[in-house]
């Protein structure tokens, strides 16, 4: 077991041509997921900074019971293509990354309009995106060429 080494391109495209299509697809799967793992794990430690409660469950309000940094999400595509991360859904990590524009009250009763602020964007998401982009990219083969090794030694 401890033998199996890939060292081109090659040797990976005939071993993983060697394997049946629900095995690739867990290949591709798995390779995409601990790919952007790296840059959830980045995206955190960056809200963590920002937000150090972040891991901590919310206590009040309608996302009681979650934590904020589960607010990352990550999907594969089903065509098994691409993965993507997204902050977007979750709208506390949306007002975070983008900020948010200045905000008043409405003139509803005889008390005047007043301002109730404005929160200025901490773009943790994309600073995130930038710190771990060439580190993705430069692990990927690794990452591939050793999925492709776990399934092939499991499947002997």
């Amino acid at each position: 077991m401890g033998d199996f080494q890939i060292d081109n391109v090659d040797e990976i495209v005939g071993i993983f041509e060697n394997l049946n299509s629900k095995e690739r697809k867990k290949a591709i799967t798995n390779s995409l997921r601990k790919g952007i793992g790296i840059l959830v794990k980045q995206t955190r430690q960056n809200l963590k900074k920002i937000v150090p409660t972040s891991t901590k469950v919310t206590t009040k309000g309608a996302f009681k019971g979650n934590k904020l940094s589960n607010g990352i999400r990550v999907k594969v595509w089903k065509n098994k293509q691409a993965v993507t991360a997204s902050i977007m859904k979750d709208g506390r990590l949306k007002w975070l990354e983008l900020g948010t524009k200045e905000r008043t009250t409405k003139n509803r009763t005889k008390r005047k309009t007043h301002s109730t602020g404005q929160m200025q964007p901490t773009n943790f998401f994309r600073d995130a995106k930038q710190q771990t982009e060439e580190k993705v990219f430069n692990s990927i083969n690794q990452i591939i060429s050793d999925e492709i090794k776990k399934i092939w030694d499991n499947k002997k």
